[in-house]
């Protein structure tokens, strides 16, 4: 039977630098994640875009970085999630070569946040593409394909204009509580 071995990845950068070597060290990259934005992981994941076999992004609350949608207009296998009963709030990365897999499952966003200030709580597990955790992996990721909506050029400016129309004044960072 195959094995699977987990690695702590708890901080945001932590999180980061693992996400960038997965990104160059395997053949194969899906991701479903609530919210991305421009980072240099960002970067890593748009340079191995041939090996996408499918990156999805949610939009809910106009979070996710309008450039990042823009970076990914007509990338084959880069899709927002759309006709979803709720927000959209999956953190899963998922990574194969042959017959070997490595995922990282937690709370970090693909966000600047989420890959570098914030405090994050995921697990990296590494084992045989055969392993029940990464045929669970494969399972939740195939069930959101029903969401899939290609990245068009027109879907990009629209989001952008929903984006900057309307901006309300940004949550507080640390909201002032009675013993404040």
């Amino acid at each position: 039977p195959s094995r699977s071995s987990c690695a702590d990845s708890s901080s945001a950068r932590a999180v980061a630098r693992s996400l960038s070597a997965l990104i160059a060290k395997h053949d194969r990259i899906s991701i479903a994640v609530a919210w991305g934005g421009l980072t240099s992981v960002a970067d890593d994941l748009l340079a191995n875009a041939s090996k996408f076999a499918s990156v999805l992004v949610g939009v809910d609350f106009k979070a996710t970085d309008p450039d990042l949608i823009d970076r990914l207009v007509d990338v084959p296998n880069a899709y927002i999630a759309r006709g979803r009963p709720g927000c959209f709030h999956p953190k899963i990365f998922n990574f194969e070569t042959g017959r070997t897999a490595e995922a990282i499952v937690g709370s970090a966003n693909f966000t600047p946040g989420g890959l570098g200030t914030n405090l994050e709580a995921s697990v990296h597990a590494k084992g045989s593409v055969d392993d029940p955790f990464f045929q669970q992996v494969r399972e939740r990721l195939g069930e959101y394909r029903k969401l899939h909506l290609p990245i068009t050029r027109l879907l990009a400016d629209s989001y952008r204009r929903q984006c900057t129309a309307g901006v309300p004044p940004a949550r507080p960072k640390n909201p002032i509580l009675p013993d404040d």
